[in-house]
């Protein structure tokens, strides 16, 4: 339990919120973490909503990779960001291209979907017509 509060603990801290807050916005009332500070072990479904709102992720199961998942992720997130950029015969400056990197990284993360294609290139053209650094090739 020790470990899982050190985890809540440094969320707030990184999001400058008071356990009482955090505790509100979870489960609508301000006992959860002044709860589990005094040793209660909340349910599962209530610290799920509190990891979310705290931007911690909540995962049950066998150990991942995670470096080898969160490269091959970023992998093709790069490889789409390009073969989207070429279809549109567009050059980014850096920067934007990182952003629209970002993006595409998000995206991956959710349900792949044709949503998620056609959210990426609206994201490329609004990037792209909104840069003095883009060129059509």
């Amino acid at each position: 339990m020790q470990d899982l509060l050190e985890l809540v603990n440094a969320a707030l801290r990184a999001r400058r919120w008071s356990a009482r807050q955090a505790s509100i916005e979870a489960v609508g009332n301000d006992q959860l973490i002044r709860n589990m500070r005094r040793g209660q072990v909340p349910s599962v479904e209530k610290f799920r909503r509190l990891c979310e709102v705290l931007g911690l992720e909540f995962y049950a199961g066998p150990p991942r990779e995670v470096g080898t998942v969160e490269a091959e992720r970023l992998k093709h997130a790069i490889e789409t960001t390009e073969l989207l950029l070429k279809e549109q015969y567009l050059e980014l400056e850096p920067g934007d291209k990182a952003t629209v990197v970002a993006a595409v990284y998000d995206l991956i993360g959710q349900e792949r979907s044709h949503a998620n294609v056609a959210r990426i290139r609206q994201l490329i053209t609004g990037i792209a017509a909104g840069t003095r650094g883009d060129r059509r090739r």
